[in-house]
């Protein structure tokens, strides 16, 4: 089960104001709703799961998958380092996993630290390269495909089941035949309303 995509929004709108006026863009709320849709499917994953107990360096954390390095680095370099954020906790990286306000601006914060501008928020590929560029990184296993599925399944809802054939697609329209509709992956009927 994940957080529903709206009121997700809504937690990263709410906390992100509360960052200031422009770290709330539509562009940056986008950017943290694709980041929580590819690495842990909208909050499905609180947490990576090695089989180990104890939280790693290496292991992602929360609804935005930040790794515990990324996090202290964070707070070491951008929050203790500057007055803009002397608002924003200073804690143990496992805050990430129950704070989601928390998460959210750290996530937004880490996405301060690069000059390039956040793509438009209708910029899927962009966003996705920009995603991969500064979160997943050059080393992070990320393929733009991955996230760009994961953004367009779980927050646009534009890709829908065939109750036929089982395939995702992508705001296909349907042709009605006899009150009936045609799948056009596998041409099979289904009076399943689409």
């Amino acid at each position: 089960m994940s957080i529903k995509r709206n009121h997700l929004r809504t937690i990263i709108e709410i906390s992100l104001q509360e960052l200031g006026e422009s770290y709330a863009e539509e562009n940056a709320v986008e950017l943290l709703m694709m980041t929580a849709a590819h690495e842990t499917l909208l909050g499905h994953y609180l947490y990576q799961d090695d089989g180990d107990r104890e939280i790693e360096d290496h292991l992602a954390l929360g609804i935005y998958g930040m790794e515990k390095r990324t996090h202290d680095d964070v707070q070491r370099v951008v929050i203790s380092g500057s007055d803009r954020f002397d608002f924003v906790p200073f804690d143990n990286a496992r805050r990430l996993i129950f704070d989601l306000k928390y998460a959210t601006q750290m996530c937004r914060i880490h996405f301060t630290r690069f000059i390039d501008p956040i793509p438009n928020k209708d910029d899927v590929l962009g966003l996705a390269s920009y995603y991969k560029e500064f979160w997943n990184t050059k080393a992070g296993k990320a393929k733009l495909s991955d996230v760009i599925y994961n953004y367009k399944r779980l927050v646009l809802d534009s890709l829908r089941e065939c109750d036929m054939c089982g395939k995702l697609k992508e705001n296909v329209t349907y042709s009605r035949h006899l009150g009936m509709n045609v799948c056009p992956s596998c041409d099979q009927t289904t009076n399943v309303p689409w």
